[in-house]
């Protein structure tokens, strides 16, 4: 408990960090100083063991010949347990929750009166106030509520021109979750859909009125929203064209990942989550913010928001390999469905698509307004 207490006290942002080309020649006291680590003389000496044990295994694993490279960053003298709180839970509730759906046809994609053809390229980075800065969950399990408010803070800017910074800790306190979808609310996990449904009820007030603290507290009555949405929407599960499509003409999403090797990620295009048994085990919700082709790599991929802090990966993003346009994406099992996509009650085991299974899950909100 010592161990973990001191962790959440270090300052989150790095004043610098390493290429992983660099790391050969890199050592504890630099990785203090880059990270603003500060321990006590025994904690010192166990968090020394775990960074030095981990970066020897990021070194072998670059001199591979993998689509991506691995780094250090905040996490590398964590414990597995320790980083294993940074994941976070969300699950599809099978829509009844869905309190009203966008008009979208499921047959034709219209923007601006005309129908669109796949292009391929996309990234909401660059259209300016859609995506906000990368944000740091901490050690809570509240990437639900990340990954939903970096959602309608999306599509408020899409639909005002106004650029919005909300607060995921009124949803850490206040969303519920009665049918234990994903978790049992707070920073002990639960679902996009979930969250949407508060904002829609409730409103959402922004950060700078309640700053996010990284713990489960009592909900207030004094939240001031700034927002609200109508409801939201739901894409088809495992549908690689209709993901494209709203990302094309709609605007980023909400999807579910299984994230449990992605804390060394540094670079690069990561191709593959399975466990050791060929399954996945989605545990983690992100934004999906646009897809590409790397000419270097010769391979497309999807491009994630993390809440890991810009520290992680290409400042905060990850990029998931994504299958040609010619190509079927692969499936897997997935045997944990409470972990990430499920609810009590629901099926044992689902079947998930794309790499990490980023396919399966995917919303975004519908409505989006200032108050």
């Amino acid at each position: 408990m010592l161990l973990f207490l001191s962790l959440l006290l270090l300052p989150q942002a790095a004043l610098c960090k390493p290429r992983w080309s660099e790391l050969d020649t890199y050592g504890w006291s630099a990785y203090k100083e880059d990270f603003g680590k500060e321990y006590g003389v025994t904690e010192e000496a166990l968090r020394r063991v775990i960074f030095e044990e981990r970066l020897a295994d990021i070194i072998a694993f670059n001199k591979g010949a993998a689509l991506y490279k691995k780094g250090v960053n905040a996490m590398t003298d964590m414990t597995d347990a320790e980083r294993q709180m940074r994941l976070g839970r969300s699950s599809d509730i099978r829509n009844q929750h869905v309190l009203r759906r966008s008009s979208m046809s499921d047959e034709q994609v219209f923007v601006r009166g005309k129908k669109e053809e796949k292009v391929g390229f996309v990234d909401w980075r660059e259209k300016e106030g859609v995506i906000s800065a990368v944000k740091d969950q901490g050690s809570c399990g509240s990437c639900w509520a990340f990954a939903s408010t970096e959602s309608v803070e999306s599509y408020v800017s899409l639909a005002t021109g106004e650029s919005v910074v909300l607060s995921p800790q009124q949803l850490v306190s206040c969303a519920t979750n009665p049918y234990s979808c994903g978790g049992v609310g707070g920073c002990e996990g639960s679902i996009p859909e979930l969250a949407f449904n508060y904002v829609q009820l409730y409103g959402q007030s922004l950060e700078s009125s309640t700053p996010y603290l990284g713990v489960d507290q009592n909900c207030s009555s004094n939240y001031s929203p700034a927002v609200q949405i109508d409801g939201y929407k739901k894409l088809n599960m495992n549908d690689a064209d209709d993901i494209i499509k709203a990302l094309m003409t709609i605007g980023p999403l909400a999807v579910n990942v299984d994230a449990s090797i992605w804390h060394d990620y540094d670079s690069g295009i990561l191709d593959d989550c399975r466990l050791s048994d060929g399954t996945l085990d989605l545990n983690h919700v992100v934004q999906l913010v646009g897809y590409g082709y790397d000419t270097e790599l010769s391979a497309n991929y999807w491009i994630i928001r993390n809440s890991w802090a810009s520290t992680f990966g290409e400042d905060g993003y990850i990029r998931l390999l994504k299958a040609n346009d010619t190509d079927e994406e692969a499936c897997y099992d997935d045997f944990f469905p409470l972990d990430g996509t499920g609810c009590n009650g629901g099926p044992p085991v689902q079947h998930v698509c794309g790499t990490c299974g980023v396919l399966f899950d995917a919303s975004y909100p519908i409505g989006a307004r200032l108050l």
